[in-house]
């Protein structure tokens, strides 16, 4: 179930365009004081000659080769001018009788003050059209084509200044001057791609929506990402113009460490495919036609469309070329010091930028080729023992991947056969290769007459090489049944490469963290039972905590690992203890991670970390309810709630007495400061596991810890009758940078120029998708289908209606809850019996789901910001997440009010990025929608317990305390509610 809460310069810009048009002119001032020039030949004018252009410096166009094809209509403008020409496109002239029309002047032309003429005419704007935030203003208006400014810096100086100048220090310069007229260049071509290409193809219908995407993938984004390093290029340029450059270094750096090459990589991943489109619609004639006239336009210059769309990559393997270029000719003086920095930063930046987008291609490129196999897959011959096969989808686990494929031959008792073999992250397939099919079959029988399996898992594997007589051999062995499969490479070279990528399989899969087993205890009373574990927050005193509120047992924190200073105990440690040492660094930690979380003045406590965290134990049935230890090891915080869950799960299902469970994990929000990298932490078997680094190996535990829940029921026996549902609570909060989570399509991309903020924090804190809209699944074997998905508006008000009426409960009259049985019908539809129900009727579904906000964190969120209604978001207020870098960390955020309301249709457009107007809604919508929110706001008055701050309610090896608070201990009693 899928959960909804969760440029410088003017260039040509026509239809068509004339850049090379055959001809030679020359214009003078006029003599008049009108601001106008005369055209004294009756020729037409080189593209050139306009672009370069000057009002006081009339240019002499030179002569430039003839057209292959005349264009219709050809717009271009100078700084100041415009020149508009119509030529005759009489269709009964041949083209080379067009060229020679053209040449005798039979064309229209008139020069006048331009001003600023609509884009679509094609007139150009002036250099420097660039918005406060680094946009072109005008992504239908092409920046100028630098290829028609000087070839080189030397041109483009005072001849002395380049002989004031050694070698080096040229050949700096004229590098640089590389580096910023190829990104020209490249930004330049990005808007041709929008402007000329997708917008042809939009205007003529030529693919479907869906197609359009593969074809541009993300290219806005991409447009949007580049335009501010162009703009700041193009301004240093500029600023030292016929002097030194300085600043590069910083800027490049900059560029690097706040760009997220994800933007770059799903762009040059889908390159493939797209290519692959245009050449597959090419074949049809209305295509064709239409794609040979805009190929024909004077801005493509006779590039096509995968000339362009490979420009992206192309770039960004050629920033560490260029970067380590002017490293090379920067001089190791101290005047450069801070110059030579920054360039060392940008080169490594810019490798670790490349290397991003490499590994996502290949991602990509591999996820791709599984699908391909999938569909391709023939199990008509998986019978009897093997029948089971036929299920199999390797596209099922999204870190499996392709390490090779490709033929071996494999000795049968009737000699030998060649077999495809795939070899995935984790499993061996024996195909054979019938026409376009897959045949999933190995030849051969086992030493007890059964045909080999032709899948063999790298768990149970293990591979070597043959006897030396046999020098292409490979053996693969099935250590759970002694299988044996005996290959020949195709060459000595081919058996070593097999060899050695299977050797390394099996050993990452060997080495993979292992999920702990549960140990089970003896049951404990009653004919049901409950427990908590992880995270509370609701509360930290006695009568607030979980035994009093519901639960039988709990283990965990009384709130966020933020909200209190924990140590990292270190992995060389046997021990599961905390040093003295380590609490005594936690304790004096306080005081620097409070001043970075300082409360609203006249409140003497606000919200931490002022004091050490405390791991706490309660269970009623044992009368226990403590702090275990202060300050909690986070190393270790994840396996004890681990243990516990396994153990409370295995003692009722020995007892066979139902339960309910309540399990949130401390990962993966962010620790206090000083806690780790980027401030998350995890367990010993985790640490430094994943690319992603120290976020990647918590998100890492957390899947452990989650998988070891499944595979628990499933030792038990009790996975078929126990409900298993995972989600999160809110989006990632994109102010610890790496060190949280991202939110992926979810962009609420609108907010970056929708009616004024202009941010792009939309996670945690945010109404917008990325701040609410979570992932969700659930397990449940036989009842639940494997794979199957719904796209069912559900919410977490949901999960409540969704045990109550799992369990028959009856709600006490006149309890009204705030969800729905959507959540129900996600799951089971009409496949449970539907009888039982709550004392207060439910609604089916949410025709109207509110998410409430607040600018400010410690304010109750009262008031609806946004909703869903059906397929369609809609947005009265906006704001940026929590505690974005720009609005401060406690402090409120700006909020934008919109009338009419934003409205997206998120089951289409999920990054929130098209807003719909009035003319692609509904009738009425708008007033339907404000009688829904109106009618909700009547029905429900929020209101939340006002908390109270006071160290008098501070959790310290106890209840209470007085500054300064000392707080260190081990299995510290809890007073009594």
């Amino acid at each position: 179930a899928a959960a909804a809460a969760a440029a410088a310069g003017a260039a040509a810009a026509a239809a068509t365009g004339a850049a090379a048009a055959a001809a030679a002119a020359t214009m003078s001032q006029s003599t008049d004081s009108s601001p106008h020039r005369e055209v004294v030949s009756p020729l037409t004018l080189s593209a050139e000659a306009i672009l370069g252009a000057s009002s006081t410096d009339p240019p002499i166009i030179s002569h430039k080769r003839s057209l292959k094809r005349a264009p219709s209509v050809m717009s271009l403008s100078d700084s100041e001018y415009s020149l508009e020409c119509s030529l005759y496109d009489n269709s009964d002239f041949a083209r080379d009788k067009r060229s020679k029309s053209i040449a005798r002047g039979n064309f229209r032309g008139s020069f006048r003050s331009s001003g600023r003429r609509r884009v679509g005419s094609g007139v150009l704007k002036k250099p420097g059209d660039w918005d406060e935030n680094g946009q072109w203003l005008d992504y239908s208006v092409l920046p100028q084509d630098p290829t028609r400014e000087p070839v080189s810096w030397r041109n483009t100086v005072d001849k002395q200044r380049v002989k004031s100048l050694n070698d080096k220090e040229v050949k700096r310069e004229e590098m640089i001057y590389e580096l910023i007229q190829t990104e020209k260049g490249f930004f330049r071509h990005l808007l041709i791609l929008k402007t000329v290409f997708k917008s042809a193809i939009e205007q003529q219908g030529l693919l479907s929506p869906r197609e359009l995407r593969t074809m541009f993938a993300n290219l806005e984004d991409v447009i949007h990402t580049n335009a501010p390093l162009c703009r700041e290029l193009s301004e240093l340029q500029t600023r030292y113009q016929g002097d030194r450059v300085q600043g590069l270094g910083v800027l490049m750096a900059q560029m690097f460490s706040s760009v997220r090459p994800e933007v770059y990589a799903t762009f040059c991943a889908a390159q493939k495919q797209a290519v692959e489109m245009y050449h597959e619609k090419n074949k049809t004639f209305r295509f064709a036609q239409a794609m040979r006239s805009i190929e024909s336009r004077i801005e493509c210059a006779r590039l096509h469309f995968p000339d362009f769309s490979a420009k992206v990559l192309q770039r960004l393997s050629k920033y560490p070329l260029l970067l380590e270029g002017i490293l090379k000719y920067t001089p190791k003086l101290s005047a450069f010091a801070e110059e030579r920095q920054g360039l060392t930063e940008a080169v490594a930046d810019a490798k670790k930028f490349m290397n991003v987008v490499d590994e996502h291609i290949k991602r990509v490129a591999q996820w791709e080729r599984m699908q391909y196999l999938q569909k391709h897959f023939d199990f008509s011959a998986c019978v009897g023992e093997h029948r089971t096969l036929r299920s199999l989808d390797i596209t099922a686990s999204t870190t499996r991947t392709v390490i090779r494929e490709g033929p071996l031959d494999i000795v049968t008792d009737h000699g030998k056969k060649e077999v495809h073999v795939i070899l995935l992250s984790d499993v061996i397939l024996f195909t054979q290769v019938k026409d376009s099919a897959y045949l999933v079959k190995c030849p051969g029988k086992n030493i007890d007459g059964q045909a080999k399996r032709p899948i063999l898992y790298l768990k149970d594997a293990h591979a070597r090489q043959e006897a030396a007589a046999q020098k292409r051999g490979i053996v693969l062995i099935n250590k759970t049944d002694a299988c044996i499969y005996q290959l020949r490479a195709m060459s000595r070279s081919a058996q070593q490469s097999w060899l050695e990528d299977i050797s390394q399989a099996c050993t990452a899969v060997a080495t993979a963290p292992a999920r702990m087993l549960f140990r089970p205890r003896l049951p404990s009373r009653g004919s049901s039972a409950t427990a908590a574990c992880g995270k509370w927050h609701l509360g930290q005193t006695s009568k607030y905590l979980p035994t009093n509120r519901g639960f039988d047992s709990f283990l965990g924190l009384p709130f966020s690992v933020d909200d209190g200073v924990g140590v990292a105990s270190s992995c060389n440690s046997e021990s599961t203890s905390f040093s003295s040492a380590s609490a005594a660094s936690a304790t004096s930690a306080t005081s620097a991670a409070s001043a970075a979380f300082a409360g609203p003045a006249g409140r003497p406590f606000w919200l931490g970390p002022e004091l050490p965290l405390p791991l706490i134990h309660q269970d009623l049935a044992g009368n226990v309810s403590e702090i275990v230890e202060q300050p909690t090891d986070l190393t270790r915080l994840t396996e004890r709630l681990q243990n516990f869950t396994l153990d409370f799960i295995g003692a009722q299902a020995a007892a066979q007495r139902p339960f309910f469970m309540y399990v949130a994990p401390g990962h993966v929000h962010t620790a206090t400061p000083g806690i780790g990298t980027n401030r998350q932490y995890s367990g010993c078997p985790f640490q430094n596991k994943t690319r992603r680094g120290p976020y990647g190996d918590a998100l890492l535990e957390v899947d452990a810890f989650i998988g070891s829940i499944a595979d628990t029921l499933a030792a038990l026996g009790i996975a078929n009758n126990t409900l298993l549902l995972v989600t999160a609570d809110n989006g990632p909060s994109l102010r610890w940078g790496l060190g949280s989570g991202q939110v992926g399509i979810f962009g609420g991309l609108a907010a970056a120029y929708e009616n004024g903020t202009k941010y792009q924090d939309t996670g945690k804190g945010s109404v917008w998708e990325g701040g609410i809209r979570m992932p969700a699944f659930a397990h449940m074997p036989g009842t639940i289908g494997g794979l199957s998905s719904s796209r069912q508006v559900v919410s977490a008000l949901d999960v409540l209606p969704l045990l109550a009426r799992l369990s028959g409960a009856q709600l006490p009259p006149g309890v009204e809850l705030d969800g729905s049985l959507a959540l129900y019908h996600a799951l089971f539809g009409l496949t449970r019996d539907d009888s039982r129900s709550t004392a207060t009727p439910l609604p089916a579904s949410h025709a109207f789901l509110p998410f409430y906000n607040q600018p400010a964190i410690n304010e109750t969120a009262t008031e609806i910001f946004a909703a869903r209604v059906g397929a369609y978001k809609v947005h009265w207020q906006t704001s940026p997440g929590l505690g974005s870098g720009r609005f401060g960390w406690h402090g409120p955020a700006p909020v934008q009010r919109h009338d009419p309301p934003l409205v997206f249709n998120v089951e289409q457009d999920p990054a929130e990025n098209y807003l719909l107007d009035a003319a692609s809604l509904p009738a009425g919508f708008y007033e339907r929608v404000a009688d829904l929110k109106r009618a909700y706001e009547h029905r429900l008055t929020p209101r939340a317990i006002d908390p109270a701050y006071d160290y008098a309610h501070a959790l310290c090896c106890g209840i209470g305390c007085t500054p300064p608070c000392s707080c260190t201990c081990k299995h510290a009693p809890l007073p009594s509610p």
